[in-house]
């Protein structure tokens, strides 16, 4: 998974550890919306980024 910027430099990128794994959804959660969840094919991973999700509504 790589987060990107408006401009398409990476600015951070993570490894998923599971072998034929697939990232399939990504989603920003928790009390400050700077969680990043990311649900793969056999797991849920959560990272704390330095950034916020929009808020839902």
């Amino acid at each position: 998974m790589v987060e990107a910027a408006a401009d398409p430099r990476v600015i951070r990128a993570f490894d998923v550890v599971e072998d034929g794994t697939r990232l399939a959804n990504l989603c920003f959660g928790g009390r400050h919306r700077n969680r990043l969840f990311m649900a793969a094919s056999r797991s849920l991973y959560a990272v704390y980024v330095n950034t916020r999700g929009v808020a839902g509504g």
